[in-house]
């Protein structure tokens, strides 16, 4: 289910009705996206919709964190795992790691 308050741009992006080209509406079963949206499939009977997946900006930056730490890149700079993990630390109000070595390692899991 999703909930946009009154103004939100994201309502843009998702509809439950559509109307076609000849002027008929169809209502989906399940709130569908433009981003993945299917006429054909809509017309014929089916939700016209599908799963979308969705990801977090932090899930993103600590996936790369990550990928960085077990490859030896910690570093601070740009490019460096603590640098991206410091990015959500901050957004969440919390002061930058520190750690080095097996403990930002064990931090970072």
């Amino acid at each position: 289910m999703i909930l946009l308050i009154s103004g939100d741009m994201r309502s843009n992006s998702s509809f439950k009705q559509y109307t076609d080209a000849s002027g008929n509406t169809h209502t989906l079963n399940n709130v569908g996206n433009w981003a993945w949206f299917d006429e054909s499939a809509l017309i014929n009977g089916h939700d016209g919709d599908y799963n979308m997946p969705v990801f977090r900006y932090a899930e993103v930056l600590l996936i790369a964190a990550e990928g960085l730490a077990r490859t030896g890149h910690e570093g601070d700079a740009v490019g460096g795992a603590k640098y991206y993990l410091n990015q959500v630390r901050k957004r969440a109000g919390l002061a930058d790691e520190t750690a080095t070595g097996r403990r930002f390692w064990f931090n970072l899991s």
